[in-house]
């Protein structure tokens, strides 16, 4: 599913993922440039703990902020089976550093970053 510069905002990335906690077979997933907020970072951790099978996730240049990054270093650390994770071109601060870096050292699936 390919959204990638789709200029979609919050509202439509809600939606988007709102729609996605129920799809359990998605394998790719592109949100590059889409703005995702503090509440769609939230949702999107539970999609990716929820779908089992989503293995690649672009979130390149997403206007992510520090508690997005968070949300998205816990659903690492949970478990979860992504293999290739894009995050170019977003604020990453030493707090969403460390909490994406404690997702990393409990996926044994994640191969790019």
């Amino acid at each position: 599913l390919n959204f990638s510069r789709c200029n979609i905002h919050e509202k439509g990335v809600s939606d988007i993922l709102m729609a996605l906690t129920t799809v359990t077979c998605l394998k790719y997933l592109y949100l590059q440039s889409c703005c995702i907020t503090d509440n769609s970072a939230y949702m999107l951790s539970n999609v990716m703990l929820g779908n089992k099978s989503l293995k690649h996730l672009d979130l390149a240049d997403c206007k992510l902020q520090e508690n997005s990054l968070i949300y998205i270093g816990i659903a690492l650390e949970k478990g979860t089976i992504i293999e290739y994770l894009s995050l170019s071109c977003n604020a990453i601060t030493n707090n969403a550093a460390y909490e994406i870096a404690a997702g990393i050292s409990k996926t044994s699936s994640l191969k790019h970053l």
